[in-house]
């Protein structure tokens, strides 16, 4: 139990995402078009992604650094399977 703090909490954001994840799909709205909640989801992503990276002073110096082939991949992957456990929890 000697592990540092940086080894556990990728392990604990990990276990505390993934319950509120699975509590926030259950209780979206049914009467809602399924891709409405995603983008206020999104949005709320990405305020704060961005909060994060101007906290920690990690902002990238050129967009052409984080927008790659891998990470419009990435996002049409979680659209998917964002999507998927919506439709399934409805």
């Amino acid at each position: 139990m000697d592990q540092p703090i940086r080894f556990y909490l990728p392990l604990l954001l990990t276990v505390a995402g993934s319950v509120l994840y699975h509590l926030a799909q259950r209780t979206m709205p049914k009467a809602a078009a399924p891709l409405a909640p995603l983008m206020a989801a999104f949005a709320t992503a990405l305020a704060l992604c961005i909060a994060i990276l101007v906290f920690t002073r990690q902002m990238p110096a050129r967009l052409s650094q984080v927008v790659r082939r891998s990470s419009i991949a990435l996002g049409l992957s979680v659209v998917m399977i964002e999507l998927g456990f919506l439709l399934a929890y409805r």
